[in-house]
């Protein structure tokens, strides 16, 4: 991989940590964009939960991202209305979540064709108007990973809903989030009992809601969501505040830093050097040195020098607590 693929945003005055080393930026409250090392992390994720979730024979579909509004508004509270993004001249919205459309899609079909259990899935952005931004927690446009189950029977339906904790246990404690699990019973238009997993004392991160037939439905319904924004702002946080290398996430151990970049024979070393050592990031961009160190200072990771003294002498110079030790390259490669 090469840093030439990468971009990042400068925001030292910004107290999130995942705009302060420069893998997103706000462009309106609510709103983020998106590096393309933060996609990496994010692409990683997705690809850890598919896995996941395709192991426990669940459908992935892909859906649109709006819906119809008067099909939403037939089983939604009054005190939604406020959280959604309307397009008024097309009655359509944009999905703050797809419990409806799924419903209006699958329910009948479902009964009809006698399936005793299905699970479908999508990985897509979602919008709500949440009044209080917070970080990757609380915005207005999220990537969110939900679940919608369809079962014929109750028991069958709580297994199912039992099943689908269980599984979203382990894909926090895959990515290492120490979670809270508060479980609530309550009878409303959403659901007959709920799940919430909550991580940093208050940030939720993923809830499940037992619907049963809440929307009068043929089959016995429930719903899940994995907040992947927040997945990524959790994930990011824990490396950052253990003082750990996040890079390793994305499979990279180390970061190779030639000291000239016009120096051809540094860069041809280096270049092979890239070639020979798996899971190293060359930085190959046209800027001074220290910027570049500056951009891996807050990441943790190992930074690797390539100077003349390196090329000269089959060296390498690692940084490491401010400290330069020179190793020779045939150890470096074979045992680092």
């Amino acid at each position: 991989m090469r840093a030439s693929n990468f971009y990042f945003f400068k925001n030292k005055k910004s107290k999130n940590i995942v705009e302060k080393l420069g893998l997103n930026i706000q462009l309106k409250e609510g709103f983020y964009f998106f590096s393309p090392l933060s996609y990496l992390i994010i692409n990683k994720i997705i690809k850890i939960i598919d896995k996941i979730l395709y192991k426990n024979n669940f459908l992935k579909v892909i859906v649109p991202t709006v819906q119809d509004k008067t099909e939403f508004y037939k089983f939604k509270k009054k005190r939604f209305v406020n959280e959604i993004y309307e397009l008024n001249k097309e009655n359509l919205i944009l999905n703050p979540t797809c419990e409806e459309m799924f419903v209006k899609i699958f329910d009948k079909k479902i009964f009809k064709e006698n399936i005793e259990e299905i699970t479908f899935y999508s990985i897509g952005n979602k919008f709500r108007k949440e009044k209080r931004i917070k970080d990757l927690y609380k915005t207005r446009e999220f990537i969110m990973c939900d679940l919608y189950s369809f079962c014929k029977e109750k028991k069958v339906s709580d297994n199912n809903y039992n099943k689908i904790i269980i599984i979203f246990e382990k894909i926090l404690s895959f990515f290492k989030i120490n979670f809270k699990k508060i479980n609530k019973k309550e009878k409303n238009i959403r659901s007959i009992e709920s799940t919430e997993f909550i991580v940093s004392k208050k940030n939720e991160i993923a809830h499940c809601f037992k619907l049963d037939k809440c929307y009068i439905t043929n089959n016995y319904i429930n719903c899940f969501g994995i907040g992947i924004s927040r997945l990524y702002d959790t994930i990011v946080k824990n490396f950052f505040n253990k003082k750990k290398n996040f890079l390793k996430f994305i499979n990279i151990n180390f970061v190779l830093i030639p000291t000239n970049y016009k120096s051809k024979k540094i860069m041809k070393y280096t270049e092979y050097i890239y070639k020979n050592k798996k899971k190293c990031l060359f930085d190959n961009r046209k800027i001074d040195l220290k910027s570049k160190i500056k951009n891996y200072k807050n990441f943790f990771t190992n930074i690797i020098i390539i100077s003349n003294f390196c090329y000269k002498n089959k060296k390498v110079t690692i940084l490491k607590n401010k400290k330069k030790i020179d190793v020779s390259l045939k150890h470096f490669l074979n045992f680092y």
